[in-house]
């Protein structure tokens, strides 16, 4: 399923107004059973999927540019399952019917072993996990962030239960690939 594109329309408030064919073929070969149907989407705001104010923040830039004419770098972002790690790329542009056209391709595709759940909390889990929304590193210091996989070894959790409380933000790296200015040097609350 390599170099699958998935379309996604908005128009000037950030409303869907189409997603491509395939959509609906993706959230079954991911499980989502119904719980999510175009017509769950189509009509709302994008925004009402996208966690976090510094998330929300760096997406708004990028709409703001497009809109504006101006080129968007393709976005490289992971969408994982929990038996794949999804690598991506996200294409904005400005299509004739004024509409922003945002275009989602996987890239490639890697398998990877579910973790086993964890009978009794961790006592020394994180309290709160800062994760990159689009490149999912997770923050371990002021200045660093890390690699998911790495993270949870290093730090030992395992579940959702070892991360009491998850904070959506963009690291300094996916920020920069973008042109974005990290949402911290605009006063928006990362955490």
């Amino acid at each position: 399923m390599t170099n699958t594109m998935f379309i996604y329309h908005i128009d000037s408030k950030d409303t869907i107004v189409r997603v491509s064919d395939n959509w609906m073929t993706f959230a079954e070969d991911n499980q989502w059973n119904g719980l999510v149907a175009p017509q769950d989407v189509v009509g709302e705001n994008l925004f009402r999927f996208i966690r976090g104010a510094p998330t929300q923040h760096f997406y708004k830039d990028l709409f703001r540019k497009a809109r504006r004419g101006l080129h968007v770098r393709p976005v490289r972002f992971r969408c994982d399952s929990p038996h794949q790690r999804r690598f991506c790329e996200l294409s904005i542009s400005l299509a004739e019917d004024e509409t922003l056209e945002l275009r989602s391709t996987i890239l490639r595709i890697e398998a990877c072993v579910p973790r086993s759940r964890c009978d009794k909390p961790n006592q020394s889990a994180l309290k709160r996990v800062v994760i990159c929304s689009l490149c999912l590193k997770i923050k371990v210091s002021s200045k660093q962030w890390m690699d998911m996989e790495e993270a949870m070894e290093t730090f030992n959790f395992h579940t959702a239960h070892d991360m009491s409380q998850v904070i959506y933000d963009v690291c300094p790296s996916c920020c920069s690939e973008a042109s974005v200015q990290p949402a911290s040097s605009m006063g928006v609350l990362t955490w």
